[in-house]
């Protein structure tokens, strides 16, 4: 019972990383997927479940670090680094 618990733990773990890493690196892909299990599951009668999959997730800003857009902050802060930034010791 216990290796049983602890077996169906580890593979929610390892799903739940698999599936924010393919969030992560292929938004596209995952969004087209969440449509596809969310349209599954309105035609299996479970509307509460195709709503929570059918939402869309929230938009990165430009401080978020999605680098979904791939066209720098206009805020006037520069995305790249010009060299080594110098160690600022608190007392």
């Amino acid at each position: 019972m216990n290796a049983t618990v602890q077996a169906l733990v580890v593979g929610l773990l390892l799903a739940w990383s698999a599936w924010v890493m393919l969030g992560r690196f292929f938004p596209g892909t995952v969004a087209s997927l969440r449509a596809r299990l969310a349209a599954l599951a309105a035609a299996h009668g479970h509307a509460r479940l195709a709503e929570r999959l059918g939402r869309a997730p929230a938009a990165g800003g430009c401080d978020s670090g999605c680098s979904s857009c791939r066209t720098g902050c206009s805020s006037g802060a520069s995305t790249g680094s010009t060299g080594p930034a110098p160690v600022q010791w608190r007392h």
